[in-house]
C-alpha cells in the first residue's frame, strides 16, 4: 500500500507499507525457480514461517529441502519448512495449474503426515478450501476420505455421513 501527500510549500511524503502476506507472496513468487544444490540441515521452528524468518543458512536448507520435494524425494526436515512450502502451493506458487497444486499440497501432505501428525489439522480443510477455490476436478471430499482410509480422526464427519449413508 502507498499513499502519498503533497504540502502547500511543494515538499512531498510517500508512505509505502508491504503486509507480511503480499510480502511472502512477491518473495515467492521471485524466488519460485530458486535452487540450491547442496545445504545442510539447520533447524527452524516458528509459528508463522516464511522466508524472512530464516537466516540466510536455513534458507539454503529450504530451497535445497523443496527441490527434492518437488522432484518426489521427501527428506526428513521441520514442519516449519513443510508449511513454507505448503503457503507456496495455496498460492499456486510453483505450480502449472490447480489441479498439479492440488496434487503437489496432497504429495506433501501424505508423505509427512506420518512424520508430523499435526499436518491433519490443516491440511483436510486446506486441500479441501484449495479444491474448491480452484474448481479441481477432484471430490470436493477426497481430503476426508484420504483421512478415513488412513484411520485418522475426521474433524466434520458429518460432512461424510451422507456418502456412507449411500454405501459409498
Amino acid at each position: 500500500v502507498t499513499s502519498g501527500y503533497t504540502y502547500g510549500t511543494g515538499i512531498s511524503a510517500q508512505i509505502s507499507y508491504t503486509d507480511s502476506a503480499s510480502k511472502f507472496l512477491e518473495d515467492a513468487r521471485r524466488l519460485v525457480s530458486y535452487r540450491e544444490q547442496t545445504a545442510n540441515f539447520v533447524p527452524f521452528m516458528t509459528y508463522w514461517p516464511t522466508y524472512d524468518s530464516m537466516t540466510k543458512q536455513q534458507q539454503k536448507w529450504y530451497f535445497y529441502w523443496r527441490d527434492h520435494v518437488r522432484n518426489r524425494r521427501f527428506p526428513d526436515t521441520d514442519l516449519s519448512y513443510i508449511f513454507v512450502h505448503i503457503y507456496e502451493l495455496i498460492n499456486n506458487v510453483g505450480v502449472r495449474d490447480p489441479m498439479d497444486g492440488y496434487e503437489q499440497l496432497r504429495r506433501v501432505w501424505l508423505n509427512y503426515r506420518d512424520r508430523y501428525a499435526k499436518l491433519d489439522n490443516y491440511m483436510v480443510d486446506w486441500i479441501t478450501d484449495y479444491i474448491a477455490i480452484n474448481k479441481c476436478a477432484v471430490d470436493l471430499l477426497a481430503a476426508y476420505s484420504d483421512v478415513l482410509e488412513s484411520s485418522s480422526i475426521v474433524g466434520d464427519p458429518d460432512l461424510l455421513l451422507p456418502r456412507y449413508v449411500n454405501g459409498s
